[in-house]
């Protein structure tokens, strides 16, 4: 690992970067330090915005885990860290304020919504035109941001084979066994927009050197070793809080429209292309 600024908030943003990384973007008025581990041997070009910076193959939590075991007091030293996708396209000002919501309702993750424009994999992670924020049980593995002591304490037993689709339900199961209240949230008010693979030329970087069907292998693994027993599609929301502005539900629809429009745009784009 290679120290390129000195410590410089109480935040920190950690990605695995590869070509299509946005960081970029998320370094534009931070608050926050980033930690970036590039995947593609120096290609993201995405150390000039780094604190930290380490060239390693593999995904962000396996990364993540690998850097928390070499150096854990880089990472007690903040009070939340996000572990984020590196082609979500989020500004730091919107960054800026989930690490202060976080710290403000003293939850242990939250993530933020999900704009109907690009992949949703979970329908409660997609944005709400009702609410400031929901109470649930999940999170998705894409951008959660995590109080730190909640994320270190899932480190220590963290198995590094997983890879994505599962690691979500992992740590969100932790996060509820460790407290007799809910501690997970969707912030409604914050939306990202993850970007649909047609996007990026069609494939995902982490299919390049780990198949959907090699993870789902290894997360089957992984399972069995560790014992684990919780539901992976038992999705629940206790609470919707705060109620959403006008301009929220406008932006709502129109998100929506402009959703409807783009599957309307790709299906052309494939009917033209086959």
């Amino acid at each position: 690992m290679e120290v390129v600024k000195s410590k410089s908030s109480k935040f920190l943003v950690f990605t695995s970067a590869g070509r299509s990384a946005n960081v970029k973007q998320w370094a534009n008025g931070a608050q926050f330090d980033l930690f970036v581990v590039d995947y593609c041997n120096g290609d993201s070009n995405t150390k000039q915005f780094a604190n930290y910076y380490l060239e390693r193959k593999g995904g962000k939590f396996q990364n993540i885990h690998f850097c928390y075991t070499q150096d854990p007091d880089v990472f007690s030293a903040y009070d939340a860290i996000m572990v984020m996708d590196d082609d979500i396209l989020l500004p730091a000002d919107k960054i800026n304020e989930l690490f202060e919501f976080l710290m403000k309702e003293e939850l242990s993750i939250i993530q933020p919504a999900f704009s109907a424009r690009g992949k949703i994999s979970h329908k409660i992670t997609k944005v709400n035109p009702n609410y400031q924020y929901r109470l649930t049980n999940f999170v998705e593995v894409t951008c959660p941001i995590f109080k730190t002591s909640e994320l270190t304490s899932f480190l220590e037993f963290f198995d590094p084979v997983a890879n994505g689709g599962g690691v979500d339900w992992w740590f969100c199961y932790h996060a509820e066994s460790r407290t007799n209240k809910p501690c997970i949230a969707v912030v409604d008010s914050i939306v990202c927009l993850n970007p649909h693979d047609v996007h990026k030329g069609g494939t995902r970087e982490i299919d390049r050197f780990r198949s959907r069907e090699q993870r789902n292998a290894d997360w089957a693994e992984v399972r069995e070793r560790n014992k684990l027993s919780f539901s992976e599609n038992e999705f629940k929301t206790y609470e919707g809080l705060g109620s959403a502005s006008v301009l929220h539900h406008c932006f709502c629809l129109f998100d929506n429209i402009l959703a409807f429009a783009g599957r309307i745009q790709r299906k052309i784009g494939r009917t033209l292309s086959s």
